[in-house]
C-alpha cells in the first residue's frame, strides 16, 4: 500500500519517509529513524520491492472483474 517513499538524502541521512494507505483507503505519512546510516539501505530495499512487484504485474496483470447484473 506504499505510494511514495524517500530517504537517505544527504541532509536527512538517518530518516526514511513513506506514504501508505490503511485498510479503509486513508493515506498517512510515516517517518522512520534509521541508525548508523541505514536509511539508504532501507530505501533501496523498498525500491527493489517496487521493481519486483511491477515486474510481476507486467508478467500477469490483474484480470478485470465485471460486477454481475442486478
Amino acid at each position: 500500500s506504499i505510494s511514495f517513499a524517500s530517504g537517505g538524502d544527504t541532509d536527512t541521512t538517518d530518516y526514511v519517509a513513506y506514504v501508505a494507505k490503511d485498510p479503509i483507503n486513508q493515506r498517512a505519512c510515516h517517518i522512520l529513524e534509521c541508525c548508523e546510516g541505514l536509511a539508504q539501505s532501507v530505501i533501496s530495499t523498498v525500491g527493489q520491492a517496487f521493481e519486483l512487484r511491477f515486474k510481476q504485474y507486467l508478467h500477469s496483470p490483474p484480470k478485470v472483474v465485471v460486477p454481475p447484473d442486478r
